[in-house]
């Protein structure tokens, strides 16, 4: 096996995580290496705006995903809305579980989407709005 990733720290959770569960739990080097050579190119605008279901898309602001790329598929995706974690990276989730989980839960238990007032959205309307 050619192991081009080095095993990082950060990642000892999943690692950990996975030993727990795996048949082989050494085959862990091998898994990470897999994961990290998917040379995955991510979805088009057409494939982001043809998706119908209510999104939360949750990225930490050191994440290695741009929020510039995530607030453009918010902007694409009809029913997305965008979460950002302070002080968090991409793993916020396993890592900020005490953040996360409660935006998360206000997504999924919501009764309807609802603009909140003064957003982009909604706008100046004359007449209507003040």
């Amino acid at each position: 096996m050619t192991n081009h990733l080095p095993l990082r720290p950060e990642t000892s959770n999943f690692r950990e995580s996975y030993k727990k569960v795996a048949p082989d739990p050494n085959y862990w080097p091998r898994i990470y290496e897999k994961v990290g050579s998917i040379q995955w190119k991510g979805f088009s605008k057409e494939e982001l705006a043809s998706i119908k279901a209510p999104i939360l898309i949750i990225q930490g602001d050191h994440d290695f995903v741009r929020l510039e790329h995530s607030a453009e598929a918010v902007k694409l995706i009809p029913n997305a809305e965008l979460a950002v974690i302070p002080n968090a990276s991409h793993f916020a989730l396993s890592s900020e579980q005490d953040r996360v989980i409660p935006i998360i839960k206000h997504f999924l238990e919501k009764s309807e989407k609802q603009l909140p007032l003064a957003t982009a959205n909604i706008g100046y309307h004359p007449g209507e709005t003040r």
